[in-house]
């Protein structure tokens, strides 16, 4: 079946500017859970801008085919519980770079300075809280929570949480943790203005129509001095550049809109952010190395691609290569498998 006879409307331009956009991949089918059609993946010409839309735009029905077997609907891995030495220390660097209260004693300060000083470790314990800063009784939104294992992290962290996501499968998940989760958009929960301090949104802006409208929802329910922070796929990432129209980023029909940082970071000052920044972050490029690997073999063979579940055995060169990739994003390239966008409302 071809794309036009799945998707709603061809596009021949730029999801998020406008601007003309030439074919950078034809022929992109769904690996992931085969639903049909063929993507064109097109590359926009405006320099300021670079993304990557998903032409034609999916229509509703083959969306809906499209995460009915999203990973969002697993149970996911509980939290480690216990009180270990070493998860103290963590906690220690934790409240050190984000201000959690965890009431480090001992060396256990000193410690955490020193964990602090491992790139690996430090982005480690930062994403396990999501880079967002410690407010007391703050109120934390998290749009696309799935299946709620982020936020049952941060209600851990002493967060007052709460949850939105379409899928109501991932929902019900969610619901099994005790965490109050809505099913619906964002803009259809209808939050009152300013009621919360912080707003995350882990891998979803690239799944939706309209990402500045997205934003200036997010904006809108902030509290002054809350904190947006966001996670999405890179463009202009080493991995992409690696591996093409088999990058995990790209992922259609899923991802209309695969950002780069500058293009991001316009898209909050649009939404009336004024002091977004941006990061690239490799924390998780092994994995996408070796999904996007598998992408590579299935389009050869026509098949299917699942995702590693984080036990698959990673290849050694798969594992030098995203070291290489921290060692770019370290030295300040943009090449990290993850844009990281904070803001805060003023």
């Amino acid at each position: 079946m071809s794309a036009a006879a799945v998707g709603s409307a061809a596009a021949d331009g730029c999801l998020l500017c406008g601007a003309a956009g030439t074919a950078l991949y034809k022929d992109v089918p769904d690996l992931l859970v085969g639903s049909p059609g063929r993507w064109t993946v097109l590359r926009c010409t405006n320099q300021a801008c670079g993304s990557l839309t998903l032409s034609p735009r999916p229509s509703p029905q083959v969306l809906q085919d499209a995460y009915k077997d999203y990973f969002t609907h697993d149970e996911g891995a509980p939290i480690p519980q216990g009180r270990g030495f070493r998860k103290r220390v963590r906690r220690a660097f934790q409240q050190r770079a984000l201000g959690y209260p965890f009431g480090s004693r001992n060396v256990e300060p000193l410690l955490g300075r020193l964990y602090g000083l491992s790139p690996i470790r430090r982005e480690a314990a930062l994403r396990e809280l999501f880079y967002v800063s410690h407010v007391p009784g703050g109120r934390l939104l998290e749009v696309g929570c799935g299946n709620g294992r982020q936020l049952e992290r941060l209600a851990q962290a002493g967060w007052q949480v709460e949850g939105v996501d379409f899928d109501e499968r991932a929902v019900q998940t969610a619901r099994r943790l005790g965490l109050d989760v809505r099913v619906g958009d964002l803009a259809s929960a209808r939050y009152p203005d300013e009621r919360f301090d912080a707003v995350i949104l882990s891998h979803v802006i690239e799944h939706v129509p309209d990402p500045v409208a997205l934003l200036a929802e997010c904006r809108r329910i902030l509290k002054r001095g809350g904190q947006l922070v966001l996670a999405t796929p890179n463009s202009d990432s080493w991995g992409h550049r690696t591996y093409g129209k088999a990058w995990l980023g790209l992922d259609p029909p899923r991802h209309l809109l695969v950002f780069t940082a500058r293009a991001l970071a316009r898209s909050a000052e649009h939404a009336g952010f004024q002091d977004a920044t941006t990061t690239t972050k490799s924390i998780a490029a092994a994995g996408w190395f070796l999904a996007s690997v598998w992408r590579a073999r299935a389009l050869v063979d026509n098949r299917l691609a699942p995702l590693p579940d984080g036990r698959d055995w990673v290849p050694l060169r798969l594992r030098l290569l995203a070291l290489f990739e921290r060692i770019l994003c370290n030295a300040g390239r943009q090449v990290g498998e993850e844009i990281i966008l904070k803001a805060r409302k003023h």
